[in-house]
Parts: structure tokens; sequence; C-alpha cells
């Protein structure tokens, strides 16, 4: 932590999207990992997707600041992106399906108000 910490500091000049990114990540971190306490729980797990923000700000811009300086990957990554989100809506509607419905198959731990 200290040494991405150090490294987003050095490049607040040129990219001052790692330090953003960074500095969300850690201070949204607090309560996740129970150092700041919110409300009566003691670690708030239900949060861990918000420090997240912050990691995807740095991936994205910092993707988009590669492509800039190197265009001719600009298809293979699209390409690669467009598969990855197409799997992901794939598996949603998969969960999405199991949750609603029995659907031969499915993992019957998606099904709300069904103890196992």
């Amino acid at each position: 932590m200290f040494a991405v910490s150090w490294l987003a500091i050095r490049l607040r000049l040129t990219q001052p999207y790692v330090l953003a990114g960074w500095s969300w990540y850690l201070v949204t971190l607090l309560p996740v990992i129970g150092l700041v306490q919110v409300g009566r729980q003691a670690m708030a797990d239900r949060y861990t997707y918000l420090p997240l923000v912050g990691l995807f700000v740095i991936i994205v811009w910092g993707g988009s600041d590669l492509l800039r300086r190197v265009p001719r990957w600009q298809p293979a990554v699209v390409g690669g992106v467009s598969v990855v989100l197409l799997a992901l809506v794939v598996q949603t509607h998969f969960q999405l399906n199991c949750q609603f419905k029995a659907v031969p198959g499915c993992d019957q731990s998606f099904q709300p108000g069904r103890k196992g």
C-alpha cells in the first residue's frame, strides 16, 4: 500500500487520476475493514463495492491514456472488452433466471427464501 501510495504521489502531475482513484480507494476502504465504524457494525462488508470505484477510475483512465499512446492496440482492446462484457451479460442473465424461477441445472442457492 505504501508503494502504490508513493507511486500515486509521484504520478500526480502527469496522471492525476491515479492519485484521485487511489485516494478514493483508501478513504472508502476504511469503513470496510473496520478502522472507521459506520453504524453499529464493526465491519461494513456491504460497502465493499465502493472502494473499487477508485480502482476502476485508475484502470479506465489509464487504459485510455495507454490507447492514446499506442493506437494500434485499440482494436484488440475493444474486442477483448466486448467479449468480457458479453460474458458478464450472459452470466447475469443466467443468475437472474435462476433467482426468479426454477431452471434445471441452476444452483438452487440463488433462489430467495430457500434455505440451503
